[in-house]
């Protein structure tokens, strides 16, 4: 018989631990500092962003296109659809309404996290499921591997790497194509990846 104090203990701890787990991915993000993240972008990381932006916002709209023939697209990549148009459409309208013709970099982070999330959610989707013709995948596939370049590009940032880089050597198998989205963030050992790039090598098709 447990009582109502362990239960709440046990619940706690377990809360704690899933903090622990989220503070420690979060760590893993580059943390910018008060002071940095009211700074702005410079000319340069601003149309790097742009870019960025525009392919998003052709993917979403290849995406929209596709979900109207598909019901399992709209399931599966509405979330980061919509949390990716929203980061985007606020950044235009901070933007608009700011003193600086720049976003802040806080913004900047916001509108690459929900990107990359994007990019993570359509490819392990298209990896997944295969659509009706290849113009329909290609139509998916071509803006998605234009993002995946786009984002490597923004690696060059300093301060916006760490958030930007997309896992790509971690790119998803069949065999664990479930544990996709976990994996995404949860940062590997260098051992680990040695060993993940073996096995990879062993089981890929001749």
């Amino acid at each position: 018989h447990v009582c109502p104090l362990q239960a709440f203990e046990s619940t706690l701890k377990s809360w704690e631990d899933k903090q622990k787990g989220e503070s420690y991915r979060a760590a893993t993000r580059p943390r910018l500092s008060s002071q940095q993240s009211m700074e702005y972008l410079t000319e340069e990381e601003n149309s790097l962003l742009q870019q960025v932006s525009r392919v998003a916002e052709t993917l979403i709209a290849r995406i929209h296109e596709a979900a109207k023939a598909h019901k399992a697209v709209e399931q599966e990549l509405a979330h980061a659809v919509n949390a990716s148009s929203l980061a985007l459409s606020e950044a235009l309208s901070h933007k608009a309404a700011g003193t600086s013709e720049f976003l802040s970099r806080n913004m900047a982070v916001e509108v690459v996290l929900s990107i990359k999330e994007l990019w993570a959610e359509t490819r392990a989707f298209l990896e997944g499921k295969t659509l009706d013709s290849p113009q329909e995948e290609e139509a998916l596939h071509g803006p998605l591997s234009v993002l995946g370049q786009e984002l490597q590009r923004l690696l060059d940032i300093h301060w916006l790497g760490p958030i930007a880089h997309p896992a790509e050597e971690e790119g998803a198998s069949s065999a664990n194509k479930g544990s996709f989205k976990l994996r995404l963030n949860i940062p590997k050992s260098r051992k680990e990846k040695d060993k993940l790039q073996k096995q990879k090598a062993n089981s890929a098709l001749p």
